[in-house]
């Protein structure tokens, strides 16, 4: 078992004034009556120009650019707005504009904020603002779906419809939530893939131990914990419910446990680190035990235990990696066999590429085996060949 002894690093999670990277941004074409459409009150004016995808807001004034979140994803509804109020609108968050939410598919929802980048907008002054909303791939890869925006401005409602839909129950929501194994063996192993359908999907992609837990994502290092000794099952975690689910701590994970020699229990927490993971969207997750290092280093049994959504889930420590087979002559016979079953694979070569594995792991979701890229010992039996 590998060991990752990891330095901790300053997070930064605010805007700053700062030089950043160029992100690709991907427009998207809204037809609804409020796009480039300017809105006059008594106290304020916006237009909304442009609505777009990236993965960090940005705004260059001069030579500075003014930045603001953590890389992600996010769907941007850029504004022109002028304040007509006699006080001045603060840089960043303002409550006179309120109850930001993004709807996809008339069930999942997304909790917004209001940004202004690069200074207040004193009265009667004009500046860029922004309706940010952290959302998932899905979202953006989705084109047929419908994508409605719904906010306030000194009380008054808005909703502007990005995408209106075109009543299909077929979705890339739907093909999410089924494109994964389903919860067959409660036990899971290196590269498993676990969903009950509904609420939730993973991946148990990685069991290490370290003296710090630690995720970096694009320039940005998140830490959680004290210096201690940390055994560590990392998830790669899809949620399928409606709702946003919170980082660092969810209750929707829980009775996480693990017990070494049969006799010695140690309680874990369970740990979303870089940002929430909004409906349909993917994050790394962490179920961390503080242990000893005698833990480590024993041979006795250590088994890991923990339910999401109430549904139980258990990891052999000792034995959690697939015995795999990757000879010419194994991989011959498997992609002889998958070709015999109707899972074609092209000329059995012994050469594991691409089209095996994609052949291999729907012969394996058809099997109710585990969906692996990887020839198992367990589908060695279930082919017939060992």
């Amino acid at each position: 078992m590998k060991k990752k002894l990891l330095a901790a690093v300053l997070c930064l999670t605010l805007g700053t004034v700062t030089v950043q990277g160029v992100f690709a941004d991907t427009t998207v074409n809204v037809s609804s009556d409020l796009m480039n459409t300017t809105v006059s009150k008594e106290n304020y004016e916006f237009t909304i120009t442009d609505v777009y995808y990236t993965n960090q807001l940005s705004e260059k004034k001069g030579t500075t650019t003014y930045s603001y979140g953590s890389d992600g994803k996010y769907l941007i509804v850029k504004m022109n707005f002028t304040n007509l109020a006699a006080s001045a609108i603060e840089q960043y968050h303002s409550d006179r504009v309120s109850d930001i939410k993004l709807t996809y598919n008339d069930k999942f929802e997304y909790e917004g904020d209001f940004v202004i980048l690069t200074d207040d907008i004193v009265p009667l002054g004009s500046a860029n603002a922004y309706l940010m909303f952290p959302v998932s791939d899905v979202i953006e890869n989705d084109q047929s779906g419908s994508l409605v925006a719904d906010f306030k401005i000194d009380g008054d409602d808005y909703n502007f419809v990005i995408q209106g839909g075109n009543g299909s129950d077929t979705t890339a929501a739907e093909e999410t939530k089924t494109d994964s194994e389903s919860v067959v063996n409660p036990e899971i192993k290196l590269g498993d893939v676990r969903t009950d359908g509904t609420n939730f999907s993973f991946t148990f992609s990685d069991l290490y131990y370290t003296t710090k837990l630690s995720e970096q994502n694009g320039s940005t290092t998140y830490i959680y914990g004290n210096e201690g000794y940390y055994l560590v099952a990392k998830l790669e975690f899809t949620n399928l419910k409606a709702e946003t689910m919170e980082k660092y701590h969810s209750d929707r994970v829980s009775d996480i446990k693990l017990v070494y020699n049969d006799k010695y229990e140690y309680d874990g927490e369970f740990y979303v680190l870089a940002a929430d993971i909004v409906p349909l969207g993917t994050q790394n997750a962490y179920v961390v035990f503080a242990v000893p290092d005698t833990v480590e280093n024993g041979e006795e049994p250590l088994k890991a235990s923990f339910k999401v959504d109430g549904t139980e889930f258990t990891i052999d420590c000792r034995n959690y990696e697939y015995v795999t087979y990757s000879d010419a002559e194994t991989i011959k016979k498997v992609q002889e066999k998958l070709n015999a079953e109707g899972f074609e694979c092209g000329t059995p070569d012994g050469v594991a590429g691409s089209g095996t594995y994609s052949a291999l792991n729907s012969y394996q979701k058809e099997k109710g085996l585990p969906v692996v890229n990887a020839i198992t010992d367990e589908l060695l039996t279930a082919m017939g060949l060992k």
